[in-house]
């Protein structure tokens, strides 16, 4: 059986999102960008950490759960619409759940190709596989089942509760990045680190770092696995300073000798490769003792001029937690997470001012809390200065955002249709037809999820230049970091045509491979979801909520009333709407005036998404 689709990924570099800004920018845009976003930064009103007494209505929840979460959507808000601030706060940081990736690649590789090729058996459909002892190597890196992570990643997005914990997940992805997609480490060691950094997303930051420095992909990519007494690499050295725990200049001054010492005391570790071929995903990493230097280790005045006396044997092991405890001792390291947090979750422009009044306290914070992430973001979320109106619809959507948000709120894998088409002349699931049938594997819901993958490693990865697991670089995004930029990089004349041919895409309704179905909105289950569709003001009011949040200018409202009234009167729209609310979404229709009503509120409704879409307001949050 062959794949869908035929292509091949190391010869399709993404987008240089850095490259591209620069190459469309004048410099007197730049300097415009810059001064607005300076104008940002100097408009801030509000540099209290005190709890927010102010008004807490629909615009300030939209605000702190676009920040919270991976794609907004109206399920969330209809969660918390009756919650006082401590209350959304405290089911923002509940827990969410991590499952594991299952067989949805069936379709491309059947069970009797899978044993041909590995000389072993596959697991059945929608069997997860991750614990699995394998026969050969090669099967660890097995395409499809990378994929097949890769989709389970999407689907956790997607599928989130009202929780921060993916946020979060992401967060500590950009921090402590590894490319664990298009490396040779293995699928078992992609999800591994997956879980890691899920599992750490509300315990100490200081033991994520530990565990990170050990994590197959880390030391895979970092080339820590490969180090040499007699030549210590230096890489990871280097990055788990300047990116993962004190920062680069001016604010850290650790020095080029702190480099080579880290770099001696974390020599001989390495992964266990072989251990993957056995049962169970999480392989801890082993060491050599005949590999590591067993000399003293002496630390810069920066790190208080500590001392690591040289040990051997399994001794040895014993220098990484030395490690760790001489990084996280300068205040740099707290100030710089803070400092991390604050450009993630709330503007990526620090001032002088937040720097003395927000990232100070919040680095105790964080100190004190036996450096957790969540206890400061906490305090953040709450605080005065968060709600600060200039905050508000700030930040320019990252692609995972901006698709995951669509997705979640069109109801994407819940709510949608399916057809079939013989001449070009689709035929969907809502409607009765003789000689239509809508019961094959082509319609399984586990195969979209993974046919999807392909049109976001396409579009976000190619195209938008965001795509989790493959980072374009040990620094993570340049919108999270790179100044004065940051988040600006993520638009520019290509990749807005892009965003908005994807979204187009989702709304109108696609075939996600020749072979299988075509998907489409159910309109019936998302018309039912709006407290008062009837009336037209009320439903377009409700819309903008879902889709802008609150404030959209009377300008952008009357655009979306002329796509959904398009030559007709109220009354017509009431009384299409009420027809089609009145619907049973699980019962075929066979009524062809009703089709007909339908197919009309259906265009007209489309074409005002993607009215929508194509807006500034759409693309910030």
């Amino acid at each position: 059986m062959s794949t869908s689709h035929e292509y091949k990924f190391n010869e399709q570099k993404p987008v240089d999102l850095v490259k591209e800004f620069y190459d469309f920018y004048s410099s007197n845009d730049i300097e415009n960008f810059t001064n607005q976003r300076n104008y940002t930064s100097k408009s801030v009103q509000n540099f209290s950490l005190e709890k927010y007494s102010g008004e807490f209505n629909s615009k300030q929840k939209i605000h702190l759960l676009n920040r919270s979460l991976v794609g907004f959507a109206n399920r969330h808000y209809s969660e918390v619409s009756n919650l006082n601030l401590d209350e959304i706060i405290d089911k923002l940081f509940e827990s969410d759940n991590i499952g594991e990736p299952i067989n949805n690649y069936y379709h491309q590789l059947t069970k009797e190709e899978y044993f041909n090729r590995y000389q072993n058996e596959d697991v059945n459909p929608g069997e997860p596989f991750i614990n699995r002892p394998y026969n050969r190597n090669g099967e660890l890196s097995e395409w499809n089942r990378k994929k097949a992570i890769r989709s389970f990643l999407n689907k956790s997005f997607y599928d989130q509760k009202t929780s921060i914990h993916w946020k979060l997940f992401l967060f500590l992805h950009n921090l402590l990045p590894t490319e664990s997609f298009f490396n040779d480490v293995g699928h078992k060691a992609t999800y591994q680190y997956i879980k890691l950094l899920f599992d750490h997303c509300f315990l100490s930051y200081k033991k994520l770092v530990y565990e990170i420095t050990l994590d197959t992909t880390m030391l895979s990519y970092l080339n820590l696995g490969q180090s040499k007494k007699e030549a210590p690499d230096e890489n990871y050295a280097r990055e788990v300073q300047e990116l993962f725990t004190v920062g680069k200049r001016p604010f850290s001054k650790f020095s080029e000798g702190d480099v080579r010492e880290i770099a001696r005391a974390l020599v001989g570790w390495f992964p266990d490769y072989v251990g993957y071929s056995e049962e169970g995903f999480k392989k801890d990493a082993l060491f050599s003792p005949e590999n590591h230097d067993r000399g003293d280790k002496q630390f810069s005045s920066f790190y208080n001029n500590a001392k690591i006396l040289g040990k051997s044997g399994e001794d040895g092991k014993k220098e990484l937690e030395e490690v760790i405890d001489i990084l996280f001792t300068p205040i740099e390291n707290s100030l710089y997470i803070a400092r991390r947090l604050y450009q993630y979750f709330v503007h990526p422009q620090v001032s002088l001012e937040v720097e003395e009044k927000i990232i100070k306290p919040l680095a105790k914070i964080y100190r004190e809390s036996n450096y957790s992430l969540t206890e400061p973001l906490k305090v953040l979320l709450k605080s005065e200065h968060f709600y600060d109106n200039i905050y508000i619809n700030s930040i320019i959507k990252s692609p995972l955002d901006h698709s995951i948000s669509l997705l979640k709120e069109i109801n994407f894998f819940d709510g949608i249709l399916f057809g079939t088409s013989d001449d070009g002349n689709v035929k969907y699931s809502i409607y009765e037809f003789d000689n239509y049938f809508f019961s094959n594997d082509r319609f399984d819901k586990r195969i979209w999820n993974y046919e999807l993958e392909f049109y976001f490693q396409q579009t976000l990865n190619l195209k938008l230049g965001m795509y989790p697991l493959s980072p374009p670089s040990v620094s993570g995004w340049p919108a999270y970091y790179q100044e004065p930029m940051f988040d600006l990089f993520w638009i520019n004349p290509n990749t807005i045509s892009e965003r908005i041919k994807l979204s187009n895409y989702f709304i109108d309704g696609f075939r996600l491979a020749p072979q299988y179905a075509y998907i489409q909105i159910n309109m019936v289950k998302y018309f039912q979801t709006f407290t008062n569709p009837l009336e037209i003001d009320d439903f377009i009011d409700e819309l903008c909520m879902r889709f802008l949040g609150n404030g959209v200018n009377t300008e952008i409202k009357v655009r979306i009333k002329g796509k959904l009234i398009n030559g007709i009167d109220e009354n017509h729209w009431r009384e299409e709407t009420e027809l089609i609310i009145n619907l049973n979404p699980n019962q075929k229709i066979n009524d062809l005036e009703v089709i007909e009503k339908y197919d009309s509120l259906k265009n007209r409704f489309f074409n005002a998404l993607k009215e929508i879409v194509k807006t500034p307001e759409y693309q910030v949050h």
